[in-house]
């Protein structure tokens, strides 16, 4: 079937910065969606947590790259190499509705207790990932989206301290099965507010597409062997244990005399990663 969002000429996302090369356009789009959510970071975008809030916040990050940044995908999509479908395109609005109402319903007032804000934002966290509403850019906007929804209750996720391949595989396992692996590589991360420096932008990124097979796997048997145990990712494997905790450092960035609107992002100089998941 043909995809609306891709040049049939070049199979390359159609942008707004004229790219026909996937590899340029990965760059430039990794640079740009980092240099969004570092803003937002300093300053979030207002909102009440629902499905306009969510978008708006798609729109943010992508504004730079897609004319499409912070409207509904139009055609089928699916977790990459986990034959997962997220949700069909016709049924995304209806679902979104049940899904924000949940969250709406949690509230996350302040003073909600750790283990209760951890667990009810992995639940929802896992069924956003199903939901999957734009074409790309779901996870960064996710995380933008449920690390200030955990702020709202009083607590902050060190982004630095969370193995981002386990996390990811822990979001796949919540659209089939169980959200506890979710919490368990969440918790881990999670303090008091503070007035520590911000660490989502500068672990974008960090994901690698072949700890997220093993982590799946090895969270699959987690739950069936019964273990209460929480799950933890620095016990799967060699390849776990060699690559944990490999956050890229934050890319070197030139300086810009222009407005945030207009900015025209560089590539990034940090090193190509053949195996990165955080794009999207």
């Amino acid at each position: 079937m043909k995809d609306p969002y891709v040049d049939p000429e070049t199979g390359v996302l159609i942008n707004k910065l004229g790219h026909t090369d996937p590899q340029a356009l990965l760059e430039d789009e990794t640079e740009a969606a980092y240099q969004r959510i570092l803003q937002l970071e300093l300053q979030p975008i207002p909102g009440n947590f629902d499905f306009d809030h969510l978008k708006k916040i798609h729109q943010f990050i992508l504004q730079d790259v897609y004319d499409w940044a912070g409207t509904l995908r139009t055609r089928d999509t699916g977790a990459v190499g986990m034959n997962l479908p997220h949700c069909r395109p016709e049924h995304i609005e209806n679902q979104a509705a049940f899904i924000f109402r949940g969250i709406a319903k949690d509230n996350f007032p302040q003073g909600l207790p750790k283990d209760r804000a951890v667990d009810r934002l992995a639940y929802h966290w896992g069924e956003t990932t199903v939901l999957h509403p734009f074409r790309d850019g779901n996870s960064r906007t996710q995380r933008v989206f449920f690390d200030e929804l955990l702020k709202s209750s009083g607590w902050t996720i060190d982004w630095q301290k969370v193995h981002a391949s386990a996390v990811q595989a822990a979001r796949y396992v919540a659209m089939e099965a169980n959200h506890t692996p979710l919490r368990d590589v969440l918790a881990v991360g999670v303090h008091r507010n503070n007035t520590e420096p911000p660490t989502l932008a500068k672990t974008q990124g960090a994901v690698i597409h072949l700890e997220v097979a093993e982590h799946h796997k090895a969270m699959i048997e987690h739950l069936r062997s019964g273990n209460r145990e929480p799950y933890n990712p620095n016990e799967l494997s060699d390849i776990a244990n060699r690559a944990r905790m490999s956050f890229p450092a934050s890319p070197t960035h030139r300086a810009r005399s222009a407005a945030p609107e207009d900015l025209k992002p560089p590539r990034p100089s940090q090193p190509k990663r053949e195996h990165d998941l955080g794009r999207d």
